[in-house]
């Protein structure tokens, strides 16, 4: 019976409903006491502004459905007790100010609709002290003694459904006592369905006629709602659709492996090749789309022709976070590269179905490099192609032969002076200075460029030691 709850580490306000939120993931959606109120503060409209205002308030019709907004009297039907308990029970067993509800003809509801889906709440629980009286102090068996507890999802009770009877029978105590109550609804349960115009009311449970002076009365009454589900869409911007070529160009008929990072985990069962596509104008192929760890996809994409690739989460795809809340694909999703699909792969030409990464003829030296380095074929030996090291002064130095025509494969140095840090940098198609002070020189010719590759020896260890090696990607 103290005042209003109003003070918390985070407040916020909804529509006028105040919303209290604990670490626990409990909301206080409403939290009244109703000390310091006048007779007439059960009421959106007839409260003083400098007066204490109840969240509940009267209505004008008070049976199903309601309508909400009233103006209501001291003498209505709903209303702060502040002289004490209404009925046989008068003030002498009360303590402080309440909320008394006529119960032949009473109703009262919030004075805001509960915002249960925007909470995100799984559950809501309604708590208060009460104290229940007859007109004469008798066990009475009349339905003008009876109220309920209802809950409205469209909020005008016109669906209202009844949780529960207050039938001023001793079924929730001792008549005349005080005593507690509370009650749990659950979303999806009974025929409850949590919506953004949720009401309760404590009214009337059957219209009845005529009047009679019983009231039954609440106090402290507490309305929270348990939240922690997720209610937040998953996010996917343009810059978390990464492929693993760099950017390209790649030839037609090259795999593309694309990385999906969303904000979330995600259920992977809603997400499948045929959520995806191509924004630019290659025609492409999907493979299967996996989950590698949670909110992170690969989805394998082969441009068919030429063109350009970028891959795109199509418009009106529907994938969905493990809570179940939908991606926002409208309008589609697009990476933010695109890549060049050229319409020929001379690695393609030359490997005869030979994979880049595989040792056709056990040389050791993979095919994407022998073939880089201008072997003849998968077949020949790759220890006449390999680079020659040379010293030159302050340099350590590589020769090798490099294919003019290299499509959309490259070619890198990774320098260092042990076996771990290695640097990397890309050669170039032309004479120039990489990675800051590494030089590269380059001889035209055909089918294959001279290609002689400078590190300076200031990049080795103290000891004196450089090393250098050449790796190739398709």
């Amino acid at each position: 019976m103290k005042s209003r709850t109003r003070t918390t580490p985070l407040l916020a306000t909804l529509a006028g409903v105040f919303l209290i939120f604990s670490a626990k993931a409990t909301v206080t959606i409403t939290s009244d006491t109703f000390e310091g109120m006048a007779a007439d503060s059960i009421s959106k409209t007839t409260a003083p502004e400098n007066e204490t205002k109840s969240a509940w308030q009267d209505v004008t019709n008070s049976y199903k459905p309601v309508t909400h907004g009233g103006v209501v009297s001291t003498a209505g039907n709903a209303r702060t007790d502040v002289a004490g308990f209404g009925g046989t029970y008068g003030a002498a067993t009360n303590a402080g100010i309440s909320m008394r509800v006529r119960s032949s003809t009473g109703a009262a509801t919030l004075d805001s609709d509960m915002q249960l889906v925007t909470l995100g709440a799984s559950s809501v629980t309604i708590s208060f002290d009460l104290k229940e009286g007859t007109a004469d102090g008798t066990y009475p068996l009349n339905t003008s003694f009876w109220l309920a507890l209802y809950y409205s999802a469209l909020g005008d009770m016109s669906d209202a459904v009844l949780i529960d009877t207050f039938l001023g029978n001793g079924t929730h105590g001792v008549l005349g006592t005080w005593n507690a109550y509370s009650k749990t609804i659950t979303n999806g349960a009974g025929g409850i369905v949590f919506t953004n115009t949720a009401q309760m009311m404590i009214g009337r449970l059957v219209r009845g006629s005529g009047s009679n002076p019983t009231f039954h009365s609440f106090d402290n009454i507490v309305i929270t709602a348990e939240t922690g589900s997720d209610i937040t869409p998953p996010t996917l911007l343009g810059s978390d659709i990464a492929d693993d070529r760099s950017g390209g160009p790649v030839g037609v008929n090259t795999l593309v492996t694309y990385m999906v990072t969303f904000n979330e985990d995600m259920d992977a069962g809603t997400i499948e090749a045929t959520d995806f596509g191509n924004a630019g104008t290659a025609a492409i192929s999907i493979g299967t789309v996996t989950e590698g760890t949670p909110g992170v996809f690969s989805v394998p994409v082969t441009p068919t022709s030429a063109g350009t690739l970028r891959l795109k989460v199509n418009a009106a795809a529907v994938l969905k976070d493990v809570a179940g809340n939908v991606l926002v694909t409208t309008p589609a999703i697009e990476d933010n590269t695109t890549i060049t699909v050229n319409a020929s792969n001379p690695y393609t030409a030359w490997a005869g179905g030979a994979s880049f990464d595989d040792d056709a003829n056990g040389d050791d030296l993979d095919n994407g490099m022998a073939w880089m380095l201008g072997a003849a074929s998968p077949s020949a030996n790759g220890l006449a192609v390999l680079p020659a090291p040379g010293m030159d002064p302050g340099f350590l130095t590589l020769q090798f032969k490099r294919v003019n025509n290299q499509g959309p494969a490259k070619l890198y140095l990774d320098y260092g002076n042990n076996l771990t840090d290695w640097i990397p940098v890309e050669i170039p198609a032309a004479s120039g200075t990489v990675g800051g002070d590494i030089v590269v020189q380059v001889t035209a010719g055909s089918p294959n460029d001279d290609v002689t590759v400078k590190i300076p020896t200031t990049h080795a260890s103290p000891s004196g030691r450089i090393l250098a090696r050449l790796r190739a990607t398709p």
